[in-house]
C-alpha cells in the first residue's frame, strides 16, 4: 500500500516538476528577449519572445514585449494583433494600451491612438508618458490647445520629461507661436540631449524664419545622433536650407542620402527635382519628378514641379494641363496658380502672370514663392521703380531673403543706383557668402563705380569659388586693362572699338607717341582725340570740366515732356536718350488708361539722340515679338535688341521730327514705322545719323570719350546720309502747328 501511495506521488510531481521548468524555460526566454529588446536588437528580441510564448501563449508581459518590438520594426498591424491578446487576456495593461495606442499613431490613425493612450492613463494616471502621448495624438489631430493642457499635465508629473516639453512646443507651433516653441524644443533637448525630433522641430522653425545658416547647424546634431528612418527629416530639411541659401548641389547631396534610406518616399525625389530645377538642369528635374509620380501619381507637388520644369523647356501646353489637373480637385492650390503665373510669365504674358501670382496670394498671404514671383513680373516688365517699391515692402517681412534681395540689387543696377546695387548683394552674402555669381554681380557694379581695387577683391573671390564664371572671366580681362597707364588704355580702347579706324593715317605712330608719355593730361587725350579722327566724323569726341559736370547732371534729370492734347490725343515730348528715358517713358504710358483707344505723340524735334539702349527699350515697349534693331560693329559682330510679346498697343502713333532729330531719336522713328502698321512720321527729314558710340569714361579726372563705334540699322535698313523722309510735312517749329495736322489726321 505504501509503495503504491509512493508511485502515485512521483506520478504526480512529474507534470508539477515538468510544469515548473517550461515556466522557467519561459522567464529566462523573456528576460532575455528583454534585454534584445533594451539593446534595440528587435529582430532577436521577437525570436525569444516567441519561444516563450510556444510555451506559455497568455503570458501578457511576453506579449508586451513583442508588440514593442514589431512596433519598432515598423510591423505595426502585427504589433496591434499582439497587443489586442494581451488585453483580451488582461484588458488591466496601461502599457499595452501605451504601445497599441504607439503603433495606431505610426498609422497615421490618431483617433484610435488616442483612445488608447487614454485607456492607459486611465489605468495609470501618475504616468507623464502616458499623459504626453495623449497630448502627441491631440497635436497631430490639430486640437492644439487640448494637447497644450495635457502637455503641462505631463510636465507637472514629470518635470523633466524631453517628450511633454517637445508636445507642447508642437503644440505652440500650431498655435502660431513659434518663438514660445522654439523655448520648449530647447527645453526638450536640456533633459534629453538625443531628442531627434526635438532638433529636427527646431529646425524647421529656423527654416521656416528664413534663418538658413542656423537651422542646418541645427539639423546636423539631428542627423549626428539620429540613425536610420529616424534621419530622413533632417536630411530634408537640411536640404531644404541648403536650396533657400543657393547651395544646390550641397542640398541635393542630402536628399540622395535620404532617398538611400527611404527610396519609396515620393517628397524627397519631388524635393531633389526643386534643387535641380534651381541648377537649371530641367531633364535631370524631370526625371526625379517622374520618380515621385511613379510613388504617388496623384502628388500635386510633384506634378507642379514638373510643370515648372517643362515651362524651362518650353513645354507650355503640357505644363498647363498639369496645372489643370491640380486645380480641378485643389481648386484651392495656390502653388498652383503661382506656377500657372510663371507659365504666362515664361512666354511674356505678364498681366496674365500677374493675376495668377495675386491669386495665389489672397489664398495665402504668406506664400513667399508667389510674392517673389510677382517680384519678378514687375522685373520682367522692367517695371524696376515698382519691382523696388514691392521688394523693400516684402523684406520687411522676409529679412535675408536671397531671391527678393536679388531682383532688389538688380532693379537698382538697371537705374544706375550702383551703390543701393551693392549694399543688396552684399547682403545676400551675408546668408551665402560663397555665391559665386552674386560675387561677379558685386564685383561688377563696383567696377562701373571705377572702383577697382574692391572690383578685384569681389571678382577674385567669385573665381575662388568657381573659376569658370563668365562674368567673372570677362570682368577679370577688363580689371588686368584698367592697371595699364592711363594713355595705353585709351589707346587700345580706340584700336579695338573705332569704327573708322581703317581710316586713320598713322594711328600707330600716333599711338606709340601718345602711349610713351608718362602721364597724360585731359588737354592731352583731347589733342590725341582731334589727331587722330577723321574730318567726316563729327560724332567722336570728347567731354571735360564743366561740360561733363553738366552731362552728368543731365543723365539724372528728366528728360521728358507730357500733357493729354485731348480726350484721344495723348503727347510726350523727348528731349534726349540717357539711362533714365525708357524709365520715365514707360511711366507714363503705363498711367494712360485704355491706350488701345488712344493715339499717341512721340515729339523727337530737335532730340540729337543719346543712347541707343534707352530708344530700344522704348522700341520693346510698343512693338510686338520681333528683332527691333541691330549695331553693327567694325569687326563685322552683330548685337540684336529684342522686342519681347508685351506690348502697349495704340491706336495710332505720331512721331515729330525735323532736320535735328538724329541719332537715337531716329532709331525710335524708324523702328516704330518700320515694324508697325499704323505709325505716321510728321514734320521734316531727320539728320540722318545711322551710327552710336562707345564712351570711355574717368570719373576722378572727369571726362568721356565718344567715340563712333557701330553702325545701327532697322530691319536691314540704315539712315547714314539718307534721312527718314516724314510722311505728312509739316513746316516751321510751332508744336500747335504739329498738333493740328496730327488732328487732321485723326478725323
Amino acid at each position: 500500500m505504501k509503495k503504491s501511495i509512493l508511485l502515485l506521488c512521483i506520478l504526480l510531481f512529474i507534470p508539477l516538476l515538468q510544469g515548473c521548468t517550461d515556466s522557467r524555460r519561459a522567464d529566462s526566454y523573456k528576460v532575455q528577449a528583454d534585454k534584445y529588446l533594451e539593446e534595440e536588437d528587435y529582430k532577436n528580441a521577437i525570436i525569444y519572445y516567441d519561444k516563450a510564448l510556444e510555451i506559455s501563449p497568455e503570458k501578457v508581459g511576453v506579449l508586451g514585449g513583442k508588440a514593442k518590438a514589431l512596433e519598432a520594426l515598423g510591423k505595426y498591424d502585427e504589433a496591434i494583433k499582439e497587443c489586442d491578446k494581451a488585453i483580451k487576456i488582461n484588458p488591466q495593461l496601461a502599457d499595452v494600451y501605451n504601445t497599441k495606442g504607439n503603433a495606431l499613431s505610426e498609422k497615421s490613425e490618431f483617433e484610435s491612438a488616442l483612445e488608447n493612450y487614454k485607456a492607459a492613463y486611465k489605468l495609470d494616471p501618475e504616468n507623464a508618458i502616458y499623459i504626453s502621448n495623449i497630448s502627441y495624438a491631440l497635436n497631430m489631430l490639430e486640437l492644439y490647445d487640448e494637447a497644450l493642457d495635457y502637455s503641462d499635465r505631463a510636465i507637472e508629473k514629470n518635470p523633466k520629461l524631453s517628450m511633454a516639453y517637445l508636445n507642447k512646443g508642437y503644440a505652440l507651433e500650431g498655435l502660431d507661436r513659434p518663438e514660445e516653441a522654439l523655448k520648449l524644443y530647447d527645453k526638450a533637448i536640456e533633459f534629453d540631449s538625443n531628442n531627434v525630433n526635438a532638433y529636427i522641430y527646431k529646425g524647421d522653425i529656423l527654416n521656416d524664419a528664413s534663418k538658413f545658416e542656423e537651422a542646418i547647424k541645427i539639423y546636423d546634431k539631428a542627423i549626428n545622433i539620429s540613425k536610420g528612418k529616424d534621419s530622413i527629416d533632417a536630411l530634408v530639411g537640411k536640404g531644404d536650407a541648403l536650396c533657400h541659401i543657393g547651395k544646390y548641389e550641397d542640398s541635393i547631396q542630402c536628399f540622395d542620402k535620404a532617398i538611400e534610406i527611404s527610396p519609396d518616399t515620393h517628397e524627397i525625389h519631388v524635393f531633389k527635382g526643386r534643387s535641380l530645377y534651381y541648377l537649371k538642369k530641367y531633364n535631370e528635374a524631370l526625371e526625379s519628378l517622374d520618380k515621385a509620380l511613379a510613388i504617388d501619381k496623384d502628388s500635386s507637388y510633384a506634378k507642379l514641379w514638373k510643370s515648372k520644369s517643362l515651362t524651362m523647356n518650353s513645354n507650355y501646353k503640357e505644363a498647363e494641363e498639369l496645372c489643370k489637373q491640380v486645380l480641378d480637385i485643389e481648386p484651392g492650390n495656390s502653388f498652383a496658380y503661382d506656377v500657372k503665373g510663371c507659365i504666362y510669365l515664361k512666354q511674356s504674358k505678364f498681366q496674365q502672370a500677374i493675376e495668377m501670382f495675386d491669386k495665389a496670394v489672397e489664398i495665402d498671404p504668406d506664400y513667399l514663392d508667389a510674392i517673389v514671383d510677382r517680384i519678378s513680373a514687375s522685373f520682367y516688365m522692367k517695371n524696376y521703380d515698382e519691382c523696388i517699391s514691392l521688394a523693400k515692402k516684402e523684406l520687411d517681412r522676409f529679412p535675408g531673403n536671397i531671391d527678393i534681395l536679388w531682383y532688389l540689387g538688380d532693379s537698382y543696377s538697371y537705374i544706375n543706383q550702383h551703390k543701393e546695387a551693392i549694399e543688396c548683394y552684399k547682403k545676400i552674402l551675408d546668408v551665402n557668402p560663397e555665391n559665386d555669381q552674386v560675387l561677379a554681380l558685386a564685383a561688377y557694379e563696383y567696377y562701373i563705380l571705377q572702383d577697382y581695387k574692391s572690383s578685384e577683391d569681389y571678382n577674385n573671390r567669385a573665381l575662388n569659388v568657381n573659376k569658370s564664371n563668365n562674368t567673372a572671366l570677362k570682368l577679370k580681362t577688363e580689371l588686368e586693362k584698367r592697371k595699364l597707364p592711363e594713355s595705353r588704355q585709351i589707346s587700345d580702347f580706340i584700336k579695338e572699338n573705332y569704327l573708322y579706324l581703317d581710316k586713320v593715317k598713322d594711328f600707330d605712330k600716333k599711338s606709340k607717341n601718345f602711349v610713351a608719355k608718362n602721364d597724360v593730361s585731359v588737354k592731352d587725350i583731347e589733342a590725341f582725340i582731334k589727331s587722330i579722327k577723321p574730318k567726316e566724323d563729327i560724332f567722336t569726341f570728347v567731354v571735360s570740366g564743366n561740360d561733363y559736370d553738366k552731362l552728368i547732371s543731365m543723365g539724372n534729370s528728366s528728360h521728358i515732356v507730357t500733357k493729354s492734347v485731348a480726350d484721344n490725343i495723348f503727347y510726350i515730348g523727348i528731349n534726349s536718350f540717357t539711362s533714365n528715358t525708357s524709365r520715365e517713358f514707360k511711366k507714363v504710358i503705363d498711367k494712360i488708361n485704355k491706350p488701345q483707344d488712344k493715339n499717341l505723340i512721340i515729339d523727337l524735334r530737335d532730340n540729337s539722340g543719346g543712347l541707343t539702349k534707352a530708344s530700344n527699350e522704348i522700341l520693346d515697349l510698343l512693338l510686338p515679338k520681333c528683332d527691333a534693331s541691330y549695331l553693327i560693329y567694325r569687326g563685322g559682330y552683330v548685337d540684336t535688341y529684342y522686342s519681347d510679346a508685351n506690348i502697349v498697343k495704340f491706336k495710332r502713333i505720331f512721331v515729330l521730327t525735323n532736320e535735328h532729330t538724329a541719332s537715337s531719336s531716329e532709331l525710335l522713328a524708324l523702328g516704330l514705322k518700320k515694324n508697325l502698321p499704323n505709325v505716321t512720321i510728321v514734320g521734316r527729314p531727320t539728320y540722318g545719323k545711322g551710327v552710336g558710340q562707345t564712351v570711355y569714361e574717368n570719373k576722378s579726372k572727369k571726362y568721356l570719350i565718344y567715340l563712333v563705334s557701330f553702325y545701327w540699322n532697322v530691319n536691314e535698313k540704315t539712315i547714314m546720309a539718307k534721312k527718314i523722309n516724314p510722311d505728312v510735312r509739316v513746316n516751321g517749329n510751332n508744336l500747335n502747328t504739329f498738333i493740328k495736322t496730327v488732328e487732321k489726321q485723326i478725323k
